[in-house]
């Protein structure tokens, strides 16, 4: 079983939110990219910052998890580069999240566009 799931503030190379979680002592990522967050949540013409994606990922960690332990857990990965090594990566898909009967929320983002104004 998966856990430490973390969201990954920094730059890095996708578009989209990078999880970040342990297998054990070993490191594995998940990606839900920016177009899966916006069609997901219908917000195609107001698109998504990375910050706000995530935000949206972070306040949904939770069911996120479940969705990334269950691919992992199924073997349905790729690889991320890291360093010398490459590490697992989970890629979170429209269905997955549709799927998962989970309640997703992106009320953060209008918290976080309310209190720029």
């Amino acid at each position: 079983m998966l856990q430490d799931f973390n969201v990954i503030q920094s730059d890095h190379l996708y578009d989209g939110v990078l999880i970040y979680c342990q297998n054990g002592r070993s490191p594995v990522f998940a990606l839900v990219t920016n177009t899966t967050l916006e069609d997901y949540f219908k917000r195609g013409g107001t698109g998504l910052t990375r910050q706000e994606a995530n935000l949206v990922v972070d306040r949904n960690l939770q069911a996120f998890s479940q969705i990334v332990d269950a691919k992992f857990q199924q073997g349905t990965n790729a690889t991320h580069p890291g360093g010398s090594d490459a590490h697992p990566l989970v890629h979170v898909t429209l269905d997955d999240m549709q799927q998962s009967g989970e309640a997703f929320t992106d009320s953060v983002v209008d918290m976080s566009r309310q209190a720029h104004f």
